[in-house]
């Protein structure tokens, strides 16, 4: 379990504030100048950002007239409590009422751990953020496309229509698939010839690489390939669906 009271912000505190605001998460990006995902990630409670972008985060909805209550600085109620020290959370000991002064019996340290995920060191942060970034639109994406209806065909189970459709999922999902394994240093589709040569594919490694690839360029900072990736289309069948 993460203990949030030593930060800056808390998820809770960044939603209620984005809230009042009246912004949607991409929004609030935007205006703010800080990362959409990272936001959305955060208020979800399935990242902790640096103090920094925390710091900015919060100095931006003050800015938007929002009051934090008890602003305090960060952290100030939990160390009063004796919750928070370097070597762990800390609970509250001794009793209430204790006179000014008095000796407070030693706290007992909880130790708490928190998952982390090791990023591949060759990776710019400016990659990191752009493979996160693919990651939740395509899970967006996705969200928004798991909601159509399933039509059946008449001479076989689906139309073409929805087995295109699905398909497109399911591409969506490899792709994230592959920029996750990118993400953490295994990678699973080789980088895009930056000579813009095309070959036949041999093996499903090199036809994976080559569907994905403007997926994996536009990650590399290719605008031209980032546009297209943004573009919305509805595959008419199931080769173009899985290929492109």
């Amino acid at each position: 379990m993460i203990d949030f009271s030593t930060m800056p912000l808390t998820p809770d505190q960044a939603r209620a504030a984005r809230n009042y605001c009246g912004m949607t998460q991409a929004q609030a990006g935007t205006a703010s100048g800080l990362p959409a995902y990272k936001i959305k990630r955060f208020e979800l409670g399935n990242t902790i950002p640096d103090t920094e972008f925390l710091e900015a985060l919060r100095a931006f909805y003050e800015g938007q007239g929002y009051e934090f209550p008890g602003a305090e600085k960060p952290g100030a109620q939990a160390k009063a409590k004796g919750v928070v020290f370097p070597g762990g959370v800390v609970a509250p000991g001794g009793e209430e009422g204790e006179a000014e002064g008095e000796s407070v019996p030693p706290r007992k340290v909880t130790k708490s751990t928190v998952q982390h995920i090791r990023i591949a060191a060759n990776l710019s942060d400016a990659e990191i953020g752009s493979i996160l970034e693919h990651i939740e639109a395509n899970e967006e994406l996705v969200e928004e496309m798991l909601q159509e209806k399933v039509e059946n065909g008449l001479l076989s189970t689906y139309t073409d229509k929805c087995e295109a459709h699905h398909a497109k999922i399911l591409r969506l999902l490899a792709e994230n698939g592959t920029l996750w394994a990118k993400l953490v240093g295994r990678a699973l589709v080789a980088a895009p010839d930056a000579g813009g040569k095309t070959q036949a594919p041999k093996l499903h490694s090199e036809l994976l690489a080559k569907t994905q690839a403007h997926v994996h360029s536009a990650v590399a900072g290719d605008r031209t390939a980032a546009a297209t990736k943004r573009k919305t289309h509805k595959p008419a069948n199931l080769l173009e669906a899985i290929f492109g």
